[in-house]
């Protein structure tokens, strides 16, 4: 039965030049198919080294929200995604605001843990363990740019070393007043 809908769909849609994101669920009692469509979004490409990364614009419009959400305090949370380490290419699909035991202010942001086991679990599951923690985001106050600070280097390294045991760099996003900036890092070998 999916293989007729996506059959003539694939058809339909081909002859119209937008992209175009549409999932069938089938009511096991009724028989009926419902369409779910989602918008997709313009997607982003920048270049971290060797690794390329690549970002849609609701995720942009996402972390825009935040910010201005916790302002005038910084905020921050997690970043959720995955990597194609043949490809170089690392994916950002979502990111997570504070959990509630956080601590924001003007001068800094220190993430709390409440919830974010369920929530990275919830995302594992519904992706068949595709989508996963790649790294951090946190947003910077008002009047300021995304450069990084002593602190946001110190942590990067830390997160470096600690998903180095998978074989996976840390990313980190700093959002700023007017720009985003993504970094990458990678334990020294010793």
């Amino acid at each position: 039965m999916h293989a007729a809908t996506l059959a003539r769909q694939v058809r339909l849609k081909s002859e119209n030049p937008e992209a175009a994101i549409q999932i069938w669920h089938t009511d096991l009692v009724t028989g009926g198919v419902t369409p779910f469509v989602i918008s997709p979004e313009s997607s982003y490409l920048g270049n971290l080294g060797s690794l390329k990364i690549i970002w849609d614009e609701g995720f942009h419009k996402k972390v825009r929200q935040l910010r201005a959400k916790g302002l005038p305090n910084e905020t921050g949370g997690i970043l959720l995604g995955y990597f194609d380490l043949k490809l170089r290419n690392v994916y950002v699909v979502d990111a997570l605001p504070a959990p509630p035991d956080s601590q924001g202010d003007q001068t800094g942001f220190t993430r709390g843990v409440e919830g974010l086991q369920t929530a990275l679990k919830k995302a594992e599951e519904r992706t068949a363990g595709i989508v996963s923690y790649i790294g951090e985001w946190h947003s910077h106050p008002k009047n300021s740019s995304s450069s990084p600070s002593a602190a946001d280097i110190y942590l990067l390294a830390h997160l470096a070393r600690t998903l180095q045991d998978d074989g996976l760099p840390a990313v980190m996003l700093i959002v700023g007043e007017n720009d985003e900036r993504w970094i990458v890092g990678k334990a020294a070998v010793e």
